[in-house]
């Protein structure tokens, strides 16, 4: 091979191998924000049940530009008393996926979700039963 064609098969090796490593979604700078809850379980925040019953009042998920994350969220219980969570930790993101690792007093709650357009979705087991999905809108 002479040297020009030498010169471009390792630059379009090169170009290979950066392709291969380069990461493929979204930053986290790029979804950094605050996201405000909208539903959970398609039932619209602030339920209007809790009010006077059991239900969510407000939530809200910060993502940071530096992989921090906080969640905070605010339902009322069975017996009517007001029940606040917050929780602080780091989000990680997997191509469409966000993985975000929170410890709330001595415990530590990871959960998946996705971010599309501008909505973050998590979703976890219901202690009860089936699956809990939380709906945010990036503010």
């Amino acid at each position: 091979m002479s040297p020009p064609s030498l010169r471009r098969a390792a630059l379009a090796l090169a170009l290979l191998v950066a392709a291969c490593g380069a990461p493929t979604g979204p930053s986290p700078a790029e979804v950094a924000g605050v996201y405000r809850l909208q539903a959970v379980n398609e039932r619209a925040v602030p339920d209007t049940a809790a009010v006077t019953g059991f239900g969510t009042l407000a939530g809200m998920v910060a993502l940071r530009a530096n992989g921090g994350a906080e969640r905070s969220i605010t339902y009322r219980d069975a017996r009517g008393m007001l029940v606040p969570l917050a929780a602080v930790g780091s989000f990680e993101l997997r191509g469409g996926a966000v993985e975000l690792k929170l410890r709330e007093t001595d415990q530590t709650w990871r959960v998946r979700g996705e971010i599309v357009g501008g909505v973050l979705t998590l979703r976890y087991p219901n202690p009860a039963d089936g699956e809990i999905v939380e709906r945010y809108r990036r503010e």
